[in-house]
Order: structure tokens, then C-alpha cells, then sequence
């Protein structure tokens, strides 16, 4: 996402005398270490909604996939329940339910050392016969 310093919602924070905290970028005054970062667990629910997503952006293209099964993150009791979703979101694209005209699935993962990519990837390695590439 681009940051426009004039976008509709920044001027009216701006008009109406209103703070607007990026709580990613909070840092210690005196060290300029971040003391606010998002962890595994941020990571973990956006892959489990992102999988949702991806179906739902699948379906407006007019494919169904098995992708639509997948539930959202906050429909799971715990997050056992969301991985054995994602496992068997792998097995269903494995048994071929996937259209071959939706084409391939890729995920890329960038900053492989953070910690929401290790969260991300920890839910993503539910899924059989997935790759990563280092």
C-alpha cells in the first residue's frame, strides 16, 4: 500500500485535530527499537483468511474451488481446528476438485525470518505437497 499524505481519510483526521498511531512503528525514543510488532499468531489468521479469500476471488473470476471451504479464522474453536481446515483444503485440491482452469496456486512469502511469515508458513505446511523455496 502506497501512503498518500493527502488521502480523504488522512485530512479529515487532520481537519478534525484527530492522532492516527501506526502501532507497527512505535520505537523506544532512546535505543530506535521497535517495541510493537505483530507476532505468529497474526500470521497464522490472515493465512487461514487469506485462503478464504483466494476463493472468493476465485469464484468472482467463476471458478468454485475448494478454496470457498476453507473458513475464516474466527470460525475456528481453536487453532488445531483452523490447521486440520487447511489440511483438508490440501487434500481436496490434491484429489483434484481444483478446476484446471483456474490455474496454479502460488504464495509468496517475504521476510522468511519474521515472525508472522513463520506463522504464516507454520499453517501453510498443513497443506500436502507444498513447496518452500529458500
Amino acid at each position: 500500500m502506497i501512503f498518500n499524505p493527502r488521502s480523504q481519510l488522512l485530512q479529515t483526521f487532520k481537519s478534525n485535530k484527530q492522532r492516527l498511531f501506526d502501532y507497527e512503528l512505535i520505537k523506544d525514543q532512546t535505543t530506535g527499537l521497535r517495541t510493537v510488532a505483530f507476532g505468529k499468531f497474526a500470521g497464522m489468521a490472515g493465512m487461514v483468511d487469506i485462503l478464504q479469500g483466494y476463493g472468493q476471488r476465485l469464484l468472482s473470476d467463476g471458478f468454485s474451488t475448494p478454496f470457498l471451504n476453507s473458513p475464516m479464522c474466527y470460525m475456528s474453536e481453536d487453532l488445531e481446528m483452523a490447521k486440520k481446515k487447511v489440511a483438508d483444503l490440501g487434500s481436496a485440491i490434491s484429489s483434484g476438485q481444483m478446476p484446471a482452469k483456474a490455474g496454479h496456486i502460488v504464495f509468496c512469502f517475504t521476510g522468511g525470518m519474521g515472525n508472522v511469515s513463520a506463522g504464516a508458513q507454520s499453517v501453510f505446511a498443513c497443506m500436502p505437497n507444498h513447496k518452500f523455496i529458500r
